[in-house]
């Protein structure tokens, strides 16, 4: 006869405590366990459990307060200590009578506030669990302090690994209110004393609410020395075993990294040894060979030299030096792993080491196909590129196929670099009213917009469906400084009244209004701005103002002088006030008579919206300045969609451009999480960085501390005993003084400005902040200069969860189906090189079919009906939706173009006119080969320019010489650009150069100079214009066409 086991159940004697254990007694009681609830005597006499109809037993132990309990005791340091000491022995007697009535203990399961319990259990031989009644969040920041990982009294904020930073306000109040309750602090903390000798570690949590942190708490440890480890808590049948044999290597490999995807780590196959036998001296055979965690080792050292630091140095950042691309690493020096040696005798292998402790986090199942052990591709994915390829597709659409076609990338063995690398080594080696309009936001454009909705900008789009109704998607900056969408509309035309209901719409969805709207010069925008977003500041674009530049002002002038350059670096100045910037204009409109120029003038009137320096004191003004962040997102629309497609099929594009940016939100996501950046400076403010920002600003934050240590001087002005003020000098590389800004520190506070605004411009401090931070000695960034918008937590991880993908498939069919296909799969390509064994397979599986199909018949249908369930099924609409909305007719906006050849005045074909006029010869761009400005050529082909130039040369030379006359100087050639010393090349970034002609912050007018005409010089056919050009040319020629992140970084 079986004997059920039995388990006491011991809370600590307070009524928060009681109740889960009851709880979770009755979940045992139901699986057969009997269950006795230890309670003290006094509790006991209270209790009203006389009719009560549990199974649950109840004993009772004295405190020492058997009269009055916890209130009849003088302090609660008192009542601890009397519970310990006579509890301890009255647990032991209960114990003992147990045993003596023949009911012996099988385990006792004890309330984390009792701890001590555990000593007599063991004493007893008895096993023992741990139950922590509180919540796992609370849990992992006392086993924080507990480890002194956090320091008490709290200064700063707290960072716990599954948690987002905590203010210390927002931790637990015998964590942020240390030290008015001793006793209870001291039974808080000292939960975990004796942990690590408990059975089983049991906790009273939502799992749901607290995935991520339930898995980290549940596996983590300390040495003795308080550094933290992880031990994977998975299912036993997982688990590595120790002395288990295997008959093929492929087994272990597959056991391991079906353990290594259950817990959250990738793998990687390690060293091997291997030994010759004398039978068989002409073989190798593998003895002993580990199957490793990815990320052990170390991470190698870049530098060549051989004074470079050692491994665990941090690498200084030096611009005369090639830097290498990968500037972050994902090993960790993990040691988990397992150890597997080949018995020759018997022809089998056998794990004979395994350690499973990592010294990092495991990641979420959330990530789990970006585990390596799940990126690797198989043969029918490899067969599915190189078939794809051959129709004209490639590795990164051949993806998109793929996670169309399984339901999301979630769903796809291996990431688009997998499918590049693959692809890569293959070549190698061979309604009843007509629609009007509508806007459209889901959930995560809604958070998108709560996180980053103090910039917005939209633009209308045309050409994307066969209706011709304008698409207008609004655009914003993420955390990692890419597009998202906070929404989109579709509209009917582009009057007032449509762009009013759509900027009302958006906000009835949002919420709130943005800080900034950014818009082209539409009038109808600009009046449907103003009407509805009160509270927002306006903003036209700069690109599309300074591109008409060539179309309104004569050639001649812009061609043969300096006013292009001159106004581009007058208008992008962002470090000029608005007096200055008037003062400076007047004097270049006298300069070329342009006073009364009508477009200048225009321009010049609606200054206050859109030259950068009328915005500089507001926040973020400098996030984005043109709306090719718009254009971006429009021209990605147009690469999936086609002016063809109906509204259904657009929408199911969009989608999909949608997915595909938020999957790079996501994987940048994962990214920041899973690797370490390498710090350039060694300093603790920079690892401070590190751990605040998401890994794109960090690289930003990165390089603002690094030229505040070496390329800022502090020079102390007069100021107060508190208040610090300082003339900050920047320099360039070879020490020389470009720039100074004055900065103000408040050292008991710590807060702090600077002239050059650049923590109000962009959102994180500048580089003049910095270096008084270390001058100070300041080793963390003050919470409130880290803004929420750039920080890793900015969105909640539901945003990322798989069920807001929407190409995610997560029906029962469609699960059942992608299992049943990768069991096919599987079994196909295990057999694929034998031909018999694979027509079994093929045999077995049409029995299978005959069988399904004799089971559940199919009815006849006609061929229409079927195509129409069929499209209905992919579409995922049903066939019997009643239509009430019909398209839109007679749509005529000016995006709609025309088949109609235009004429010209005058009764001229406009083509024919432009071929008269010629085409404007293109302006110079700058060649990173030769570092010139040139119009003939650029990096890629400049040697194949180069030569034919010199073989021309020498024709011409020796065709003089043939015919008597005198041989050409060298200086005489045609090759005559300008060799610029610009060596700076972060020209994309507001605050990245401090030179006098771009950020003049002195009340001095810019030099307005006019350049000489340029000399022409010709060699046969070919014609090449050479000038000097303005110190800006490289950042005002890159300004005619900026890209996205040139003008919004």
């Amino acid at each position: 006869m079986n004997k059920s086991p039995h388990v006491l159940l011991f809370p600590f004697p307070a009524q928060g405590h009681i109740n889960p254990l009851i709880q979770f007694g009755k979940r045992l009681v139901s699986k057969g366990v009997k269950t006795t609830l230890v309670t003290t005597i006094y509790l006991n006499s209270t209790l009203s459990h006389k009719n009560s109809t549990t199974s649950i037993e109840i004993q009772a132990i004295s405190d020492g307060f058997d009269e009055g309990g916890y209130a009849s005791a003088d302090s609660p340091e008192s009542y601890l200590k009397a519970f310990k000491e006579v509890g301890s022995r009255s647990l032991a007697d209960l114990i003992k009578k147990l045993q003596n009535e023949g009911s012996n203990i099988d385990a006792i399961i004890y309330d984390a506030f009792n701890s001590w319990a555990l000593d007599v259990a063991m004493e007893f031989g008895i096993d023992g669990g741990s139950f922590f009644t509180q919540a796992c969040s609370v849990n992992n920041i006392y086993y924080h302090v507990y480890k002194g990982l956090i320091s008490l009294p709290l200064s700063v904020p707290v960072s716990v690994p599954g948690l987002p930073q905590l203010e210390c306000w927002e931790t637990p109040s015998f964590v942020h209110n240390y030290g008015p309750y001793p006793g209870w602090t001291g039974i808080v903390f000292n939960q975990f004393a004796n942990i690590d000798q408990a059975r089983w570690v049991f906790s009273n949590s939502f799992y749901q609410l607290e995935a991520k942190v339930g898995t980290i708490t549940a596996a983590i440890h300390a040495t003795p020395n308080g550094t933290p480890y992880w031990i994977p808590q998975v299912d036993d049948r997982y688990l590595p075993v120790v002395n288990s044999t295997f008959t093929h290597w492929e087994d272990i490999v597959m056991m391991y990294n079906t353990y290594a995807t259950q817990s959250g780590f990738s793998t990687r196959i390690g060293t091997s040894k291997n030994k010759k036998y004398h039978d068989n001296p002409n073989t190798k055979i593998s003895t002993h060979r580990y199957i490793l965690c990815s990320r052990e080792g170390q991470p190698r050292v870049t530098e060549s030299d051989p004074n470079a630091p050692s491994k665990n140095a941090p690498t200084i950042y030096d611009k005369s030096k090639k830097q290498h691309r990968r500037s972050r690493f994902t090993v960790s020096g993990c040691r988990a792993r397992i150890k597997v040696r080949f018995d020759r005798a018997t022809e089998q292998y056998k794990i004979y080491g395994f350690i499973a402790a990592h010294n990092h986090c495991m990641i979420g199942s959330d990530h789990a196909n970006m585990l390596k052990q799940n990126r690797k591709l198989g043969f029918e994915e490899q067969q599915f590129i190189h078939k794809v390829s051959l129709n004209k597709i490639g590795p990164t659409v051949a993806h998109n196929i793929q996670a169309s076609l399984k339901g999301g990338p979630q769903n796809v063995r291996g990431t688009t670099e997998d499918f590049k690398n693959c692809s890569r080594d293959i070549r190698a080696f061979i309604v009843d009213n007509e629609l009007r309009s509508f806007f459209w936001a889901d959930f995560v454009s809604l958070r998108n917009y709560e996180a980053f909705g103090d910039v917005c900008a939209f633009d209308a789009t045309y050409d994307t469906n066969k209706y011709k109704m304008i698409f207008v998607p609004f655009t914003g900056v993420d955390h990692h400084k890419k597009c998202v969408i906070f929404g989109a509309g579709m509209l009917y035309d582009e009057t007032i009244e449509s762009y009013t209901w759509l900027l009302n719409t958006f906000l009835a969805a949002h919420k709130k209004q943005p800080i900034f709207v950014l818009t082209d010069q539409d009038a109808s925008m600009k009046q449907a701005v103003s009407t509805v977003f009160t509270n927002s500041i306006h903003r036209l674009c700069m690109w599309h103002i300074m591109r008409k530049l060539p179309s309104k002002i004569s050639n001649d002038i812009l061609d043969n002088t300096t006013l292009r350059s001159s106004i581009h670096k007058l208008v992008w100045n962002l470090f000029i006030t608005p007096q200055t910037f008037e003062e400076r204009w007047h004097l270049l409109m006298d300069e070329y008579h342009l006073d009364n120029h009508p477009w200048l003038c225009e321009m010049f009137a609606i200054r206050h919206e859109w030259v950068p320096c009328y915005f500089r004191e507001i926040p973020m003004c400098c996030l984005m300045k043109t709306t090719s962040r718009c254009e971006s997102s429009n021209a990605r629309f147009k690469v999936n969609s086609s002016e063809t497609n109906t509204l259904v099929q657009f929408l199911m594009c969009f989608e999909t451009s949608i997915d595909a940016q938020r999957h790079t939100q996501r994987d940048l996501e994962f990214k920041s999480d899973m690797s370490t950046p390498r710090l350039s400076t060694g300093l603790r403010i920079e690892a401070h960085a590190s751990e605040t920002y998401t890994w794109s600003m960090f690289l930003e934050v990165r390089k603002e501390i690094y030229m505040g240590m070496f390329h800022c001087m502090p020079i102390e002005r007069p100021g107060t005993t508190d208040v610090k003020n300082y003339t900050v000098r920047h320099c360039k590389s070879n020490m020389s003084y470009v720039n100074e800004f004055e900065v103000s520190l408040n050292v008991p506070e710590q807060t702090v400005s600077c002239t050059c605004l650049g923590f109000t411009r962009i959102g994180y401090l500048c580089r003049h902040v910095f270096c008084i931070f270390r001058y100070h000695q300041i080793e963390r960034i003050p919470s409130h200069y880290i803004i929420p918008r750039w920080k890793r937590d900015a969105l909640p991880s539901v945003v990322h969860s798989v069920s807001n993908i929407y190409s995610s498939n997560n029906s029962e069919f469609a699960i059942i189906h992608n299992e049943i296909m990768d069991l096919v799969t599987q079994c196909t390509t295990r057999l694929r090189r034998n031909p018999d064994q694979l027509r079994s397979l093929s045999s077995e599986i049409k029995r299978i079919r005959n069988r399904v199909f004799e089971s559940f018949p199919c009815e006849p249908q006609p061929r229409s009906v079927q195509k129409t369930a069929n499209i209905s099924d992919i579409l995922n609409i049903p066939s019997n939706l009643s239509k009430s909305v019909h398209p839109p007719q007679g749509i005529r906006n000016k995006g709609c173009g025309t088949k109609k050849q235009r004429i010209g005045p005058g009764g001229q074909n406009i083509k024919d006119k432009r071929k008269k006029v010629g085409k404007r010869q293109k302006a110079a761009r700058l060649c990173n080969k030769c570092n010139k400005y040139v119009f003939d050529h650029d990096s890629r082909n400049c040697e194949k320019i180069k030569a034919a130039k010199l073989a021309a040369r020498a024709a011409k030379r020796d065709s003089a010489i043939a015919a008597g006359l005198p041989a050409s100087s060298d200086s005489d050639s045609d090759d005559t650009d300008v060799d610029l010393d610009d060596t700076d090349d972060d020209t994309n970034d507001d605050i990245d150069e401090y030179n006098s002609s771009d950020y003049d912050a002195s009340e001095y007018p810019v030099s307005m100079q006019k350049a000489p005409v340029p000399e022409r010089t010709h060699v046969g056919r070919e014609t090449e214009q050479s000038f000097e050009p303005d110190q800006n040319l490289r950042r005002s020629t890159r300004r005619r066409k900026p890209s996205n992140i040139a003008r919004d970084s």
